[in-house]
């Protein structure tokens, strides 16, 4: 999933994704989901044709970070808010 980035405030930025889900709980008191993610930021030069007429972008450099978050328990609501600390 895609999340869009809000801007930057004191040199970070927060994006916000919205992950529909439904299951069939064998043990609704004790079923553990695990969730994963990745973050991923691109940088790129743009540059403009002298007659101003067309832009290319040409990839620079990229920085990702993955990691997950330990097992906890099923959200019994939807939707459900998880924090996710992610420095690239």
């Amino acid at each position: 999933m895609i999340g869009l980035l809000k801007s930057p405030v004191a040199g970070k930025n927060t994006c916000t994704v919205s992950m529909p889900y439904s299951w069939v709980l064998a043990t609704e008191s004790t079923d553990k989901i695990a969730l994963s993610y990745k973050a991923e930021v691109d940088y790129g030069y743009e540059f403009t044709a002298s007659n101003g007429t067309a832009t290319s972008v040409q990839l620079a450099s990229s920085d990702k970070v993955t990691g997950s978050l330990t097992s906890i328990s099923v959200p019994t609501k939807t939707p459900t808010d998880i924090a996710v600390s992610a420095t690239i």
